[in-house]
């Protein structure tokens, strides 16, 4: 799905051999977050307080999809110069949420439950990091994502979250 589009495919010969025809259904999704609405649910992500203390910025007002960037602050570190891995991981699992928003209907939410970390190296205490996710999958009940953190623009990690699609409450 890419803005409001579902795409699925139907293998015609499922189980077959050939497996490589398929008829693809789009459906439109009239309710996909959009404008206000999208940019809401955006603002209400930043608002925790753990992406308060962070300082979480969206890279683009205008496009929260495309992730956040924050510094490590001291607060944030792991008390030997770098980063403390938690700290990582809160920052990236906000910017698998920001990708999934434009896929989520007014009335859903996205809620993490499997969380996938992998570290490549550390991040420095006064480094500004980037954070950005894909979605690799959306389901109707689950989405997987995919989410890289750079620092002086090389990846430093890497996720892999799965979240399961929940009703939405005010």
């Amino acid at each position: 799905m890419y803005r409001g589009v579902h795409i699925f495919t139907h293998d015609l010969h499922a189980g077959a051999a050939h497996s490589s025809h398929r008829r693809v259904i789009v459906r439109c999704m009239s309710n996909a977050l959009a404008g206000k609405a999208l940019a809401d649910r955006a603002a209400l992500a930043l608002s925790i307080p753990v992406a308060q203390n962070l300082g979480v910025r969206l890279i683009d007002d205008d496009a929260p999809w495309l992730g956040a960037t924050f510094e490590i602050l001291h607060d944030a570190s792991n008390g030997a110069g770098s980063a403390h891995a938690s700290m990582l991981a809160a920052g990236m699992e906000l910017a698998g949420y920001l990708a999934l928003l434009p896929q989520l209907g007014e009335h859903e939410h996205a809620v993490t439950h499997s969380f996938s970390l992998d570290l490549s190296t550390a991040v420095a205490v006064g480094t500004r990091v980037r954070t950005s996710g894909t979605v690799d999958r959306r389901t109707r009940r689950l989405a997987f994502v995919a989410v890289t953190l750079s620092s002086n623009g090389a990846v430093a990690a890497r996720a892999q979250l799965v979240k399961s699609i929940v009703p939405y409450q005010t």
